[in-house]
């Protein structure tokens, strides 16, 4: 919670120091409005802190989503090389061909994701 703390809401030494100056600091002091101006802050203040809580969690599910993403990916991948190396088909050229495929594929939901408006994934 943010709330503003100021010397300004205190009263100056100078005031304790010498009274004859009470009846001025409090005469400027309701003319300015410092009370309502600092409550209008302290709004203003609660206001920001609440759309920076609100701007954070949405920082937080997209880098959530992102991951789930990679994950998923990878688990994709895994799961077509292990069908792959169990495949009658495997040989070194049938290889080739997969990683082809699979450098492809992720290009595609590179692509697809970047049209949709999405950035791309940064790695680091």
């Amino acid at each position: 919670s943010m709330t503003l703390q100021s010397d300004i809401l205190d009263t100056p030494e100078i005031i304790w120091e010498n009274d004859r100056f009470d009846e001025q600091y409090k005469v400027g002091r309701k003319y300015l409005e410092i009370g309502k101006r600092v409550d209008i802050l302290n709004q203003r203040l609660a206001v920001l802190n609440d759309l920076y809580s609100f701007l954070q969690a949405q920082l937080e599910v997209k880098q959530a989503n992102k991951l789930e993403w990679i994950i998923i990916v990878l688990i994709v991948f895994e799961i077509l090389i292990d069908l792959f190396n169990i495949s009658p088909w495997y040989s070194a050229r049938n290889a080739k061909v997969c990683g082809g495929l699979l450098i492809i594929s992720g290009a595609v939901a590179l692509r697809t994701q970047k049209a949709q408006g999405g950035n791309t994934m940064r790695w680091f």
